[in-house]
């Protein structure tokens, strides 16, 4: 009876070593995934610090996605040469030269929570899954502007030309 008990006890811990070993070569293995993913992609993720506004300058193809954790990945290597600044709590994005603007800069912006986007010019926007109280978005010669299964309480947007709309309702798929 005791040798049958340290023969489990034996086993159990070997099962229970090889379970961790297992984890850890995993997790190294995921690691050198997602390595290997952002030497491939042309997306690089900016520190931002903390933040609850952005205004987007000319030339981005932008996608504002309600998300767990803040965080930017932009299209750092685009031939426009994109820049983004954090300036008490709003992010500018903008490019220092206008004179390729034929393909858009690539931005994606994960949110927990964002007040207002105003995007200044030629921008394609897309708001998706993004959940708030308040949202302003104010907008200057669009290219696009999508909103798509987001549930936001208040939400005012205005554009260059004068029309503004605002919804006072928690709606889901606006």
């Amino acid at each position: 009876m005791k040798q049958s008990k340290k023969l489990l006890i034996i086993t159990g811990g070997t099962l229970v070593v090889l379970f961790l070993v297992a984890i850890v070569l995993l997790k190294q293995e995921a690691k050198e995934v997602v390595a290997r993913y952002a030497a491939n992609s042309d997306y690089e993720r900016l520190e931002t610090g903390e933040f609850h506004s952005m205004v987007v300058g000319p030339g981005f193809d932008v996608l504002v996605v309600g998300w767990l954790e803040r965080s930017v990945s932009m299209e750092t290597n685009h031939p426009a040469k994109p820049t983004m600044t954090n300036v008490d709590g709003i992010l500018h994005f903008n490019v220092t030269d206008t004179t390729i603007m034929d393909d858009l800069v690539g931005l994606t912006v994960r949110v927990q929570d964002i007040k207002s986007i105003t995007s200044v010019g030629n921008t394609a926007l897309q708001i998706a899954d993004v959940e708030t109280d308040s949202l302003s978005v104010k907008l200057k010669d669009m290219k696009l502007l999508e909103l798509n299964s987001n549930k936001i309480s208040h939400m005012k947007l205005e554009t260059a030309e004068g029309l503004t709309i605002v919804s006072t309702q928690k709606e889901d798929g606006m």
